[in-house]
């Protein structure tokens, strides 16, 4: 099914035949795409998919790519999969959301499945392609969907990653994120999250030469981090000039977390961002939206080392991970998913099954969220490129967390003066004043002081899908 707004682009080879579409907002080489995507190979060349899957690893943006050329019937999403689908195989089905596709015998809500996940209340997640229903998949990045066969499989990467240099990462990712955003500023209206993290402050550094263009936000969301990413937004955007708002806090109603659940497909959980929706609309939906995802891939290693040996990951070991009990279901498909990288080392396998599963099962579907927000929501750092720059650095370089460092050094220096994640000005001296309190009052009183935190409320999860999205049914 395909919603009215979203654009859809011919995919037309040098002879004018239609070999498929694009659907979404694919950007290449610094332009919007919004007309036919001309491709320079013919449909009946016997090299032609082989070219076109390079095409398509060059394209930034968001979109989903449906080719039907001779002999071939596929469908390729982004480096991400952040414009996300599901698929059911016997109904020959594919859609944005499983609600979307009919019910029947053979696709019935897994219900001890998302009951035992808390999907919703907590970050527990589907894993490794598995959907809210029986008899359906998501098709999870790094992965081509075969319409003839409804299966799919790996297409990236084909070999291992490494002997990037850290001064070639910094220069291919500021490439490649600033064509992104200057392809947004030329198409209309853009705003950009501005938090106090590692993430924003990329995509910021590499918006240097718009920000004049751009509207910056950040959300109040009432817990310390949220109090600390509007301290420290509000701080960058005195010092640099920037077009900076900060919506007024409106809590979520019952109603909104049902329909945040309904609309990502009940797919995965964000108990601070869930809460947030009602401030996220207050923005308006007459500007594209960008955020920081998949920031966190150059300046970190994603595993827990103590759930693995150290050897060929298991598939105990990669669902360990991950949020939430460990469930036979999600043990099959982790075990279907590691056939599929045997030709990679251990530690790439680690993490791209954290990649996947939180970029794609997660992120993706995170991006119909909120409709009232934003016209539609795209991750400038995604772009298989970067995947292939920061994968290759080396690992004691990512584990530093030099590259962030590096990166907003190379791009604009004075973005360093403002620490990440700890407060400034006022929030720092009422913080240390507020620990100075409580060390006092456990000194008069014996009682040991906790930190001082506050948090949203989690949203109450029932353990039946139906009864969680109850308020909208």
């Amino acid at each position: 099914m395909i919603e009215g707004s979203l654009p859809i682009l011919d995919l037309v080879d040098v002879d004018g035949a239609c070999m498929g579409w694009v659907l979404g907002h694919p950007i290449h080489e610094g332009k919007m795409l919004g007309s036919a995507v001309r491709l320079g190979l013919s449909a009946n060349a016997p090299d032609s998919i082989e070219r076109l899957e390079r095409y398509l690893d060059g394209l930034a943006g968001r979109f989903l790519a449906i080719v039907l050329a001779p002999g071939v019937a596929c469908v390729y999403p982004d480096s991400i999969g952040s414009l996300a689908v599901v698929y059911a195989p016997g109904r020959g089905m594919l859609s944005s959301s499983p609600f979307l596709i009919p019910y029947g015998e053979d696709a019935e809500d897994r219900v001890d499945l998302l009951s035992a996940l808390r999907v919703g209340a907590t970050r527990g997640r589907l894993l490794f392609g598995l959907a809210p229903r029986h008899g359906m998949h998501r098709l999870l990045p790094n992965h081509v969907l075969d319409l003839s066969t409804w299966t799919a499989t790996r297409i990236w990467p084909r070999t291992e990653l490494s002997g990037v240099d850290p001064a070639d990462a910094v220069t291919g990712v500021a490439e490649s994120v600033g064509s992104s955003i200057s392809a947004l500023v030329q198409r209309g209206p853009l705003t950009m999250s501005l938090t106090g993290g590692h993430d924003s402050r990329m995509l910021l550094a590499c918006a240097r030469p718009f920000v004049d263009r751009i509207r910056f936000a950040t959300l109040p969301i009432p817990d310390r981090t949220g109090r600390i990413d509007v301290n420290l937004a509000r701080a960058i955007s005195r010092r640099h000039g920037l077009d900076h708002v900060v919506p007024v806090w409106a809590e979520a109603s019952a109603e909104d977390l049902a329909l945040w659940l309904y609309r990502t497909g009940f797919t995965a959980g964000a108990p601070r961002g869930q809460h947030a929706v009602r401030c996220q609309a207050s923005l308006g939906n007459r500007h594209a939206y960008t955020e920081g995802l998949c920031g966190e891939y150059p300046r970190k290693v994603r595993l827990d080392r103590q759930k693995w040996s150290g050897g060929r990951p298991t598939p105990e070991e990669l669902v360990a991970q991950f949020p939430g009990p460990v469930r036979e279901e999600s043990l099959r498909q982790a075990a279907a998913w590691l056939e599929g990288v045997s030709h990679l080392d251990p530690i790439m396998i680690m993490e791209l099954a954290w990649m996947e599963n939180s970029l794609g099962a997660w992120g993706g579907p995170m991006t119909y969220a909120c409709p009232e927000g934003y016209e539609f929501m795209l991750y400038p750092l995604a772009h298989r490129r970067n995947f292939e720059l920061w994968f290759g650095l080396p690992p004691e370089y990512r584990a530093s967390g030099r590259f962030v460092t590096d990166f907003l050094d190379r791009l604009w220096p004075e973005l360093l003066d403002v620490p990440f994640n700890q407060p400034v000005g006022w929030l720092q001296q009422t913080e240390r004043a507020r620990r100075f309190a409580a060390r006092i009052r456990a000194a008069l009183t014996g009682v040991a002081s906790g930190a001082i935190t506050a948090c949203c409320p989690a949203a109450e999860q029932s353990s039946y899908l139906a009864e969680a999205l109850g308020p909208i049914v």
